[in-house]
């Protein structure tokens, strides 16, 4: 699941990546957002390199 930002652009490519919504995204529930975070930057390098 790729996710998107605020702003209608994937949150990988966003130039505030992270923002402070997506980088506590689940840490009330006791997840580490490092793992997402990691994976849209992958999702976002797949995605330029393909381009």
């Amino acid at each position: 699941m790729m996710f998107e930002s605020r702003c209608g652009i994937l949150c990988g490519e966003c130039p505030d990546f992270p923002c402070e919504m997506l980088a506590a995204m689940g840490t009330d529930q006791g997840y580490d957002p490092a793992p997402r975070l990691a994976k849209c930057r992958e999702w976002a390098k797949e995605k330029s390199e393909a381009i």
